[in-house]
């Protein structure tokens, strides 16, 4: 019996054979506004690079690949955590280096935080995606080396839709 109990709490809650699982909600959704193919300018008007962001995995996750204009690239990926009831990115650039945070979504966007080391950049990261005017997106990025105290702007961006 035991053996039982142990093999159906492994397996998880069970679902509803008429209402497979989908990430075709609103809160699945939350990024949506990030897919297509972007230019990015920095606040100051520098060309940043060009990134693709494209859905993958039936919709659940968004791919992104960014190719940055001093030649640097990398692969993003985002997803919405079910179990943590929290968004995910992860990014991996072609010299290894990674960057991982959780994320929560409001009404414009999706704001991401973690702790990380990621190449001179260490501490506490905070990365925003928001909505712009004309199918734009900004991007800004923050970091911390107090805990949060005090914040220092590392990118903030707008990536216009590529024609």
């Amino acid at each position: 019996m035991s053996a039982i109990l142990c093999a159906t709490a492994a397996a998880g809650p069970a679902l509803s054979k008429d209402v497979p699982p989908t990430c075709a909600t609103n809160l699945l959704r939350a990024l949506d506004f990030r897919i297509g193919s972007f230019r990015g300018v920095t606040a100051t008007g520098q060309f940043a690079g060009t990134t693709d962001v494209r859905p993958d995995a039936d919709g659940c996750a968004l791919i992104e690949h960014w190719k940055g204009a001093m030649g640097g690239n990398g692969v993003g990926l985002f997803f919405y955590d079910r179990m943590q009831g929290a968004w995910r990115f992860t990014y991996i650039n072609a010299d290894g280096e990674t960057l991982t945070l959780i994320g929560i979504a409001d009404a414009e966007g999706v704001t991401f935080t973690g702790e990380n080391h990621f190449y001179d950049f260490q501490g506490l990261h905070q990365m925003r995606w928001e909505r712009a005017p004309h199918g734009a997106v900004r991007q800004v990025w923050k970091l911390s080396t107090d805990q949060g105290k005090t914040w220092r702007s590392v990118v903030d961006m707008m990536l216009s839709p590529a024609s």
